[in-house]
């Protein structure tokens, strides 16, 4: 029962305004503080940065000046390096354009090669390099340089502590989580307040509701605290003088629903079992009810053949949203080239990548756009044969929109397939053949009187006026049907044998279709629980591989292929869904549900 309360209390609209509001009141000052944190590492960072820069370019004007590079014997050097290391808490190494390391504070590769790609990308711009962060420290490149010579003399690699300004933040951000603490009381507080005030409305009218008997209560419900609660109620007040009226007319209906619930194909198999039933029925009537019945075939064979044409809506249907969850993944692939574009051309920039990385990434766009323009055509053709089938013409900016199944079908539903009923009339219209046959060959008697007044009369000889009458049994057989009978009634069989056949084959080719459209159906559920675990794992290796495209240890064309396999990872996932709408709404179509 605790299980059942706790349960209920986390579907109700009490505890969905609650997480509303706590969302509302936490995560708003989680991002400030979070942002005024980065802000302040970054402009902390950012003035050391500039400060060492300062420091070091005064330094490098002493190095040239005092030919520190080709005798490091200068003390006045020596010392202002050391203490620049020990203020800033880091290292300081000076190389000359040979990349041999000239003095390093501390001891350590001092007459070494150092081959840094900082350094090398100093030689190469003549510029500071960006600053690199290794967990607590900053490394960075400075060029040894003077107005009077272009060419660059050496370069000096500076490492600096940022430990202190880490602390700091340390010192920020545990402030920020009690701030946080703080602000999470009060918002429970507040939100509960709140939820409480919001949702008292809805239970006065849960309550009014519930007080209701079995029968219909004469009196009206108002709640008019909000807009809302008063539609609500205005709309009940509606629903129970409506039930009112459906009440009073139940008698009517009932009396009434046999006579409208019956179809005529209903009517026409009742007639025929009462033929059927019958001696002495005249041929005439057989006659006249066979042209009823060949036109109710008729009827449910242009009903077949309507519902065949419903068959091929549904698949043109499908069929463009297939197109349209394709279009949207090659719009997605779009941008991500796009993305990916403009980074190759910063590598190509800073000698990273090459000319051809920066063309491959470009091939793969001109094909995502051929792509496109492929899906594009067909789904203007797929519209268009659309349009032709359901007389409506529909525009290139047609949204259809994802069909959402009422209920679940099975291999083992019923089937209601209009060839169910076309195979009756046919049926029925047999039946009636066979028994017409029967009363075809049979003798047909007749009774007969005839009278008159004239002169003569009956007598020739008598020249007078009198009355008279003849009376008789008239007899009429037709012998030539004896000889046809046998093999009429043999062709009637061969065509009712033909036609359970027919129903039969039918019936299995209908539950085997069945079976392996819910099959299908099972198969994909199966697979899209595994489709958001691909797309992440596709996502972390694509990821992965622009990060070592970044670093240089993978080629543009191999990273190319990773953001194309999560492409179709995502389409993979997309067409799954679309094709799970389609078997179910293929397994209605088959049962006629």
């Amino acid at each position: 029962m605790v299980t059942k309360k706790k349960t209920k209390f986390f579907k109700s609209l009490r505890f969905r305004i609650l997480v509303i509001l706590l969302i509302l009141g936490i995560v708003p000052s989680a991002i400030v503080t979070q942002l005024m944190i980065s802000n302040y590492e970054k402009q902390a960072i950012e003035v050391k940065v500039s400060e060492v820069s300062t420091q070091c370019a005064i330094l490098c004007n002493q190095i040239i000046k005092e030919n520190y590079l080709n005798d490091s014997s200068s003390q006045s050097v020596n010392s202002k390096l050391e203490l620049l290391s020990n203020v800033y808490g880091g290292r300081m190494v000076i190389v000359d354009r040979d990349l041999k390391v000239v003095a390093d504070t501390y001891h350590v590769d001092e007459g070494r090669t150092l081959i840094s790609p900082k350094v090398v990308k100093c030689f190469k711009n003549g510029e500071v390099t960006n600053y690199r962060r290794y967990g607590q420290m900053l490394e960075m490149a400075v060029p040894v340089k003077s107005a009077d010579v272009p060419q660059i003399q050496g370069a000096m690699l500076v490492n600096i502590s940022i430990s202190d300004i880490m602390a700091t933040v340390g010192e920020q951000e545990q402030m920020a989580m009690l701030l946080t603490g703080i602000i999470v009381a009060l918002s429970v507080l507040l939100a509960y307040g709140l939820s409480t005030i919001l949702v008292k409305p809805l239970a006065s009218v849960t309550k009014s509701i519930e007080d209701l008997t079995d029968g219909y209560q004469k009196d009206e419900i108002s709640v008019p605290d909000y807009t809302e609660t008063e539609l609500i109620t205005d709309a009940f007040n509606k629903m129970l003088a409506r039930m009112k009226v459906l009440d009073e007319s139940r008698s009517e209906f009932v009396s009434n629903v046999s006579h409208e619930l019956k179809t005529p194909m209903t009517s026409m198999k009742v007639l025929a079992d009462s033929l059927v039933g019958q001696e002495g029925v005249p041929e005439e009537l057989y006659q006249e009810f066979m042209r009823d019945i060949t036109a109710e075939i008729d009827r449910e064979k242009l009903n077949v053949d309507m519902y065949t044409l419903n068959g091929r809506v549904n698949d043109l249907y499908f069929g463009i949203l297939m197109l349209d969850e394709q279009l949207a993944q090659n719009a997605l692939l779009q941008d991500e080239l796009g993305r990916n574009f403009r980074q190759i051309t910063a590598y190509v920039d800073n000698g990273i990548a090459n000319q051809a990385d920066l063309d491959a990434v470009k091939v793969e766009q001109l094909n995502t756009r051929q792509k496109r323009v492929e899906l594009t055509s067909s789904r203007m053709a797929y519209l268009k044969m659309l349009s032709l089938l359901m007389g409506e013409v529909l525009s290139t900016e047609t949204v259809l929109e994802k069909p959402v199944p009422q209920n679940e079908l099975s291999a083992v539903s019923e089937i209601r397939r209009p060839e169910l009923s076309w195979f009756d009339a046919q049926g029925a219209g047999l039946q009636v053949q066979e028994k017409a046959l029967n009363v075809r060959h049979l003798p047909h008697f007749g009774l007969f009187v005839q009278g008159a007044y004239g002169n003569p009369g009956l007598n020739m000889l008598k020249n007078e006026f009198s009355p008279y009458y003849i009376a008789g049994i008239r007899l009429s057989w037709n012998f030539g049907s004896l000889y046809t009978l046998k093999n009429d009634r043999r062709v009637i069989e061969n065509k009712r044998q033909q036609l359970d056949s027919n129903r039969d084959v039918f019936l299995f080719n209908t539950r085997l279709e069945m079976t392996q459209q819910d099959q299908s159906v099972r198969s994909l559920e199966k697979q899209m629980q595994d489709d958001d675990e691909i797309i992440r794992l596709r996502t972390n290796i694509r990821r992965a591989a622009e990060a070592k495209v970044a670093n240089g240890t993978l080629t543009v064309t191999e990273m190319l292929r990773e953001l194309t396999n999560e492409s179709l990872a995502r389409q993979a996932k997309a067409m799954h869904e679309i094709q799970r709408l389609m078997g179910i709404y293929q397994l209605k179509y088959t049962t006629n549900h």
